[in-house]
């Protein structure tokens, strides 16, 4: 009986060390993915939507565009996020994020940079046939010596609203 339950563990380790490695096998492949489509919408991030600062210092400026399309034939409300957010910093009003739309340079959000997962916009419509172009701007600023060199990261995502 002893060793049939040995087994029986074993056989349960070596399944779920399985689904554990199949699960993390996509997820890192669909974190590598450059575009993701909900599902009326296209959306196409550059660094597939991962925004990633590492040993951080002054002056220290990243941008990235994301471009929405709507393909159908009817208006899409929808928001953007920072999702999976990481920010090492004591100091975070020093880190500093902008969203503009590329065409007309139209700022539609700034702020420091979170702590936790927030919306970046909230009940944008793309009309029917259209595309809109974001930029995505980070910037650091005079941080205090402790936050020299820490981490931050996000990961920028699309909700398409039911309609």
């Amino acid at each position: 009986m002893k060793t049939k339950t040995k087994k029986f563990f074993k056989v349960l380790f070596i399944v779920l060390f399985a689904l554990i490695f199949i699960y993390d096998t996509y997820q890192i492949h669909f974190a590598k993915s450059n575009s993701k489509s909900p599902e009326h919408l296209t959306v196409t991030y550059e660094n597939a939507g991962n925004i990633l600062l590492q040993n951080i210092q002054n002056g220290t400026s990243i941008s990235m565009k994301i471009s929405v399309k709507n393909d159908t034939d009817h208006d899409i409300s929808f928001e953007l996020s920072f999702l999976e957010v990481i920010n090492e910093l004591e100091d975070p009003t020093k880190v500093t994020y902008t969203l503009t739309k590329e065409d007309g340079n139209i700022e539609i959000y700034s702020d420091t940079f979170p702590k936790e997962s927030v919306f970046l916009s909230e009940g944008d419509t793309i009309e029917k046939g259209s595309t809109i172009d974001y930029i995505l701007t980070i910037r650091v600023n005079d941080l205090i010596p402790n936050d020299l060199g820490k981490s931050l990261q996000a990961r920028v995502y699309l909700n398409e609203e039911s309609s």
